[in-house]
């Protein structure tokens, strides 16, 4: 009986945290995830009894909310509905570079975080997503790895635990009370994405050439040993060193991404992205930008 209180108890302090969210965003579809069951734990965003027996069900399983409302049962871009809230993962960047300080900080262990900036009014996706775009640009200055800032991006739910590590971690949040009640009035100074027209990164995928060929060719035998599996947290480091390393060597946007995908890391983290082609393009793009930008 304590056992059960005490889940049931978890799973109200969950779904309190969800309707302060979800009441701010417009009425769509929302998702709840876990790990192999990415995208087809949605709910109506307004039944939070649904989103209540998903929680229980899954209450010691590593969980996951998107913040972001959809128009349609997918979590794809294309379908995301205004939002209210700005949202990224951290890892282990620094708040203390964001000009803007979040509403909430997610805590998903002692290194690492995720945060939310709730603004005081809703955006168009595009729009958030260029807010989330130059936060993360200011939080992960130093790292190689600036993903992380898109509006599909899952985030773990508080109150629930990290099984990556042993013993498990508490996932825990902490708020900044004025912002998360009247929201932010300020908004971050926009940084210039990568033009994905600009960089020549729109790609067919059909009938890719072959990843053992393309290594060949560039004689890259030094990069077999990435397309193993990578630890979570190191598979967005391993996919960016595939990547650069091939884009400085000239290599076309096609061969590069047949090794992408070839690659353990890419088909692990692909599971965690809405649209993990249309991701790649963007990383491809971003690679091939950062190649030329370092042979001028």
């Amino acid at each position: 009986m304590r056992s059960e209180h005490t889940r049931n108890k978890r799973a109200d302090s969950i779904i309190k945290f969800l309707e302060e969210i979800l009441e701010h965003q417009p009425h769509g579809y929302a998702f709840l995830a876990t790990r192999g069951n990415w995208d087809r734990l949605f709910y109506d965003s307004h039944d939070l009894r649904h989103a209540r027996r998903i929680v229980l069900k899954h209450i010691d399983d590593d969980l996951y909310f998107c913040p972001t409302t959809f128009c349609r049962p997918q979590r794809k871009r294309d379908f995301a509905l205004p939002s209210a809230f700005s949202h990224c993962d951290c890892d282990e960047g620094s708040l203390s570079g964001c000009e803007i300080w979040p509403s909430k900080i997610i805590f998903t262990s002692p290194n690492r975080s995720q945060a939310l900036w709730k603004w005081d009014r809703q955006h168009p996706p595009l729009r958030i997503e260029d807010y989330n775009y130059s936060i993360v640009r200011q939080i992960k200055h130093d790292s190689k790895d600036k993903s992380g800032w898109e509006i599909t991006k899952f985030l773990r739910v508080p109150g629930t635990f990290n099984h990556k590590y042993e013993p498990p971690e508490l996932v825990e949040a902490v708020c900044t009370e004025e912002t998360w009640i009247t929201g932010i009035h300020d908004r971050p100074h926009l940084m210039k994405r990568v033009s994905l027209a600009n960089a020549k990164t729109q790609i067919n995928f059909d009938n890719l050439p072959n990843y053992r060929e393309v290594l060949r060719k560039y004689r890259k035998p030094n990069l077999f040993p990435y397309l193993h599996p990578a630890p979570i947290g190191k598979r967005s480091d391993v996919i960016w060193k595939i990547m650069m390393t091939l884009a400085e060597q000239d290599a076309t946007p096609r061969k590069i991404a047949s090794v992408v995908l070839a690659s353990g890391s890419f088909k692990s983290k692909s599971q965690e992205i809405g649209d993990p082609l249309r991701w790649l393009e963007g990383q491809i793009g971003r690679a091939i930008a950062t190649a030329e930008k370092g042979s001028r």
